[in-house]
């Protein structure tokens, strides 16, 4: 699908979707701009314990202790007990390192893990598909990105440190409490100055990222169309199970007025019809309500519980259901018909014609 006709913008669900394949905004320097900013705060803020440590572990590296270990077992002990107090200044930093990387993972793809994007893609063996991924505009972006995200560093980098190397030079011959501040105040600024640039990196290329995933993620007029009838259903279909069901509950609400029916015709398996007629209301006979299969057993159980007399009539029956809708007059071909079942219906009910349970086979 040609990129100009996605004019729509992605909706939920398939944003829902995406990222659970994987597609989401993310900066590889977010992760880099958070690291760099904790070690700064670890730094500014916990400098007189961090100093402290620092030169301590200063002095076990360059004082009398190392000019002891004249032989091999002494060096070795001399290193492992160097080693270890470095793990130990540097353990926090390293943790703390570690849950603002994985934070700053959070907040930008959120909880969920998706093994998605590690599946196997036999597409990308292609030759063809490798060469057009080589020199697509994202590629080429990424690889300008790089260029000038390294020239920028390593300006900023020299520059801090072109600044600070004099001072540098004489700290291995500084008492170690004043080395240990030195270095301390020069890697502050180094860092102060990295973080800048890195923060500032990190905000546009987030940007970038997530105006390009968004882009990605644009539908089309017919995509949108299809989508909310994957999600929600055809309006077509959906309108046709709206008039199903309100043609139901209207024979549903018709049936509860076969008790006010002076006479219920039926073809006796299949299609019941109440039928009504008041001399002094109406001209001609009503057809109450008029049902069939499970609908038609019901209107005969109604009828027998209320007394409405109940004829058997194969023929008028099938052709009065395919003729009249309920609540609308007899039609005047089967006038004769219906008359001949309420003038027994009217005998049953004047005591007249004595049938048992009012139930009377007929036909015309």
């Amino acid at each position: 699908m040609q990129e100009q006709d996605r004019s729509e913008e992605a909706t939920p669900h398939k944003r829902r979707e995406a990222r659970k394949q994987g597609t989401v905004a993310w900066s590889p320097d977010v992760y880099a701009a958070a690291a760099v900013g904790t070690l700064l705060a670890i730094l500014v803020m916990g400098g007189a314990f961090l100093h402290a440590d620092l030169a301590a572990l200063w002095r076990e590296m360059w004082l009398p202790g190392r000019a002891e270990a004249s032989g091999p077992q002494q060096l070795a002990a001399w290193s492992a007990a160097v080693a270890w107090r470095a793990v130990l200044v540097l353990a926090p930093l390293w943790i703390a390192l570690l849950l603002v990387s994985l934070a700053a993972g959070m907040l930008q793809v959120g909880m969920k893990w998706t093994a998605a994007p590690l599946k196997p893609d036999f597409s990308r063996l292609s030759p063809a598909n490798g060469f057009k991924r080589l020199f697509n505009r994202r590629v080429l972006f990424e690889a300008g990105k790089s260029v000038v995200r390294f020239l920028v560093f390593s300006a900023v980098l020299y520059h801090a440190l072109s600044t600070l190397l004099p001072g540098w030079l004489p700290l291995p011959v500084m008492a170690a409490d004043r080395a240990g501040k030195e270095a301390g105040a020069g890697l502050i600024l180094v860092l102060q100055r990295l973080f800048l640039a890195m923060l500032v990196f990190a905000i546009v290329d987030w940007g970038w990222v997530r105006r390009s995933v968004m882009s990605k993620l644009r539908m089309s007029k017919r995509e949108l169309r299809e989508e909310i009838k994957r999600r929600d259903g055809d309006p077509r279909i959906k309108s046709r199970l709206r008039e199903i069901r309100l043609l139901f509950m209207n024979k549903i609400r018709s049936v509860s007025r076969v008790k006010d029916a002076d006479v219920l015709l039926v073809n006796p398996q299949h299609l019941a019809l109440a039928i009504r007629y008041k001399k002094d209301e109406m001209a001609v006979p009503l057809l109450l309500a008029k049902g069939e299969g499970e609908l038609a057993e019901r209107m005969k159980e109604i009828a027998h519980h209320h007394q409405v007399p109940i004829m058997e009539n194969r023929v008028l029956a099938q052709k009065l259901y395919k003729d009249a809708e309920a609540g609308q007059d007899i039609p005047d071909q089967h006038f004769e018909g219906v008359a001949k079942a309420l003038i027994w219906a009217f005998r049953i009910k004047a005591g007249n014609v004595p049938v048992p349970g009012m139930r009377q086979r007929w036909t015309s």
